[in-house]
Parts: structure tokens; sequence; C-alpha cells
């Protein structure tokens, strides 16, 4: 299990049992280039349920956790903008990341679900991405299949102030949708 942190260590728990803290090496003495940025812990046993790692500062205080949980059968697609208000000038952008969740609400990282976007109102669609160096699927056209759970769509705002949305759908899955705004 590998985490990485900008805090110098971290403490790693695997349904609720530690799996011991770790301090980060200074450059000068790490072992590997990567023990600068990275804790590893090598002997980590996979379990269903909820991985959790607690940061520390450099006093041994606290000053981040990250939890996640093992993701049952994807269920739904959610729709998170990297904003909602958009300028009305034929130009202005926004990213929408489309994530295959679970009933519960997690990432199911190994979803491919190939999803399907329209976008209406005072938007158009723009293109489509997954982050997959090795996907030969066109970016410039409505659909596309997720890659580690999710991909990203992006809404491009039209001249004229109004309302946007973007929907998504994929076949098993309950739709998506998110609203975007556009104002001169």
């Amino acid at each position: 299990m590998f985490c990485y942190t900008n805090y110098p260590s971290a403490e790693l728990f695997v349904n609720g049992k530690s799996q011991g803290r770790l301090t980060k090496s200074p450059a000068a003495t790490a072992a590997t280039p990567q023990a600068r940025y990275r804790l590893e812990w090598n002997d980590v046993k996979y379990a269903p349920g909820t991985i959790k790692v607690v940061a520390y500062d450099a006093q041994g205080k606290p000053a981040g956790t990250e939890e996640i949980h093992t993701a049952g059968a994807p269920d739904h697609i959610r729709l998170v903008a990297d904003r909602t208000k958009l300028s009305a000038d034929g130009e202005d952008l926004a990213y929408v990341t489309a994530r295959v969740e679970d009933a519960q609400g997690n990432l199911c990282p190994d979803a491919t679900n190939q999803l399907h976007f329209v976008v209406s109102g005072a938007g158009r669609f723009r293109a489509v991405g997954n982050g997959d160096a090795t996907c030969l699927e066109p970016f410039q056209e409505p659909q596309m299949h997720a890659f580690g759970g999710q991909l990203v769509a992006i809404v491009q705002a039209s001249e004229k102030a109004g309302a946007v949305q973007l929907q998504a759908t994929a076949a098993g899955l309950k739709n998506g949708v998110i609203q975007l705004t556009t104002s001169k």
C-alpha cells in the first residue's frame, strides 16, 4: 500500500486496525527517489472494507485524513463540475467529472461502462476524455468508456445567458444530471 503525502509521516488503518505509522526518509538518505514522496506498507493483506490514512505534521499532530471504502456493484453516474457558473461568451468551459459509483457513493475503480452525454440549454458538448493513454475513442464524440471508473466531459457556454444541463447515461446505471448557469 502506497501513500503519497507532503506530511512527514502517516499511519495506515485497514478496517480499523493499524498497520503502523511510517516516516518519510530525507532526500539525502532516501533509499529510492520515491521514498522522499511516498510511504510504503509492503505487508498489507487485502480485505474488503475501509482503508484509512492519517497524516501527521512535523510535531506529530494529526494533520489530514483520507478514507476509501471497497466499492460494490456500479449503480449510478455522479457528475461533479469544476464550477457551475460560466460566462455567456461562447468560449467559457466547465470540466465535469463523471464518476461511476455504487449505491453508497463509492467510486467503482474497475468500471468501464460506456457513458453517453447530452447537453441542452445555453451550452454545448465540447469534448470528453478518460485519461487512458491507450484509448482510441474520439474525444469529440459525446460518448466514451470510463477508465478507472471515471472520465471528464467538457461543456462550452453559448453566447446566450441561461441554464445548461448535462446528462450522462449508460446501460444498467442510473443517469447523472448536473445544472450549470451562463450569464453575461
